[in-house]
């Protein structure tokens, strides 16, 4: 029906009207990029060399296709985004999905090898424990209340201000390399070194880190 309607348009209108069509997104996604696709041996998941950048106001509650893993960034910032299911598991350079209406991190990256960035989202529930960011992991302006199921291992900083947040509770089992910027509803923002980190809680550093190796 949307095609025997796109065929009636002038050709001024068909690019505003076009049926959505799988295979051209991902054949503009390589040429905007540069970027190779491929299935994975299963053929149900791609794998990426290089970034994938879905534009802004993009309308998508979920991503169209499922990945195994990306070598370069994944942005898809102010999409839509309701879930982050089909995310990519490993991804090479940063991972970018702020702006989305995501109330969750559940089925995110297991590794990130830049940044990890939700900021100004609805997110309420972290559920990212089993990730390792090498860089900094930024989740800003969202409705967190507790940092319990943030990221084992974050290389840079941990940016958590402007959420519901009166403490850093239940952080104990996780390690963060750089320093700590939170902001609790009664004070301002609060930057912590590395150093604050381990004198709290007490760990041996490369206990903990081999936990995840």
């Amino acid at each position: 029906m949307l095609n025997e309607i796109y065929d009636t348009l002038t050709e001024a209108h068909r690019d505003l009207f076009k049926p959505w069509d799988l295979d051209d997104w991902i054949s503009d996604q390589m040429k905007e990029t540069g970027a190779k696709w491929r299935l994975n041996v299963r053929g149900n998941k791609w794998v990426v060399e290089g970034d994938v950048v879905i534009p802004i106001a993009t309308e998508m509650t979920q991503l169209p296709v499922s990945f195994v893993s990306v070598s370069g960034n994944f942005i898809a910032e102010d999409v839509s985004l309701t879930t982050l299911k089909g995310c990519p598991s490993v991804v090479g350079g940063s991972f970018n999905v702020s702006h989305n209406p995501l109330q969750t991190l559940e089925f995110g990256p297991y590794i990130v090898h830049g940044n990890y960035m939700a900021m100004d989202c609805d997110i309420v529930d972290l559920r990212c424990g089993e990730t390792v960011c090498v860089g900094d992991f930024s989740v800003m302006y969202n409705r967190i209340t507790t940092l319990y199921g943030m990221p084992k291992y974050v290389g840079g900083d941990l940016i958590v201000a402007h959420n519901r947040l009166e403490n850093l509770g239940n952080t104990a089992a996780v390690v963060v390399e750089g320093k700590i910027y939170y902001f609790p509803q009664s004070s301002k923002t609060t930057a912590l070194g590395s150093d604050w980190w381990e004198s709290t809680f007490e760990g041996d550093r490369e206990k903990r880190m081999s936990e995840w190796e």
